[in-house]
């Protein structure tokens, strides 16, 4: 009876210096946690209001986009054939569609673009009610946004195989589309606020790049492993 009660006080003991144990590294973790609070909210009040204020402003003039007439130069250097402006390039392309959606001549055109992108994207169980959204909607010589520009047998084959739904069924038909929108569209783009818009964007990009552009953040902890 003497060594089982002997056993329990052993074992009380080890379970109060393991809880001891327990509670300690809970403490110290603790402090750590109330240290860092505290210097990160210490280095927001030394950071903060004119001083974070100044810096982001810095930051934001960077990117500011430059007085037309600082860049006019560019119109005669930049890279404006179509596919290289209006295709690859997601600023010069996202400028162009915009353009185009401002016109009424080209809207169609437009509209018929996004579609066959979001077409060429869109899941498979999807894509037939799209292509026959489409068709009523381009395709159909009696519908108020008929593009006539697509060749008549682009418009018969995307009829003829729309219940197939293939993947490239409107690749003939985007051929034709960007081709059309090269010969009518790019020149009155080239003339209008948005290719200034465009010259902007590429003054911006060939601004160099140094360590001024870039802040270091870091909060250090306490210790080595704090």
């Amino acid at each position: 009876m003497d060594n089982v009660w002997s056993i329990i006080k052993t074992h009380s003991i080890k379970v109060k210096i393991s809880s001891c144990l327990v509670l300690a590294m809970d403490i110290g973790g603790l402090e750590t946690v109330v240290a860092n609070s505290a210097y990160v909210s210490a280095r927001g009040s030394m950071d903060g209001n004119a001083a974070a204020a100044m810096r982001d402003k810095k930051m934001r003039s960077r990117l500011k986009l430059p007085n037309i007439r600082d860049c006019q130069h560019m119109k005669a250097t930049v890279d404006s054939t179509f596919q290289s402006m209006c295709i690859k390039q997601p600023i010069g392309k996202r400028l162009f569609q915009q353009f185009l959606d401002s016109n009424a001549a080209h809207k169609s055109a437009a509209e018929l673009w996004k579609d066959i992108e979001d077409y060429n994207t869109c899941l498979e169980q999807d894509r037939l009610q799209k292509a026959r959204k489409m068709v009523n909607t381009y395709y159909e010589s009696s519908s108020k946004t008929f593009c006539s520009f697509l060749e008549e047998k682009a418009v018969i084959r995307v009829k003829e195989d729309l219940k197939n739904v293939r993947e490239d069924l409107f690749k003939e038909s985007e051929k034709q589309l960007i081709k059309h929108l090269e010969k009518e569209a790019l020149g009155g783009f080239k003339n209008s606020m948005y290719f200034l818009r465009f010259i902007q964007f590429k003054w911006l990009e060939s601004q160099p790049v140094d360590e001024d552009w870039f802040m270091d953040f870091r909060v250090l902890g306490k210790g080595g492993f704090g």
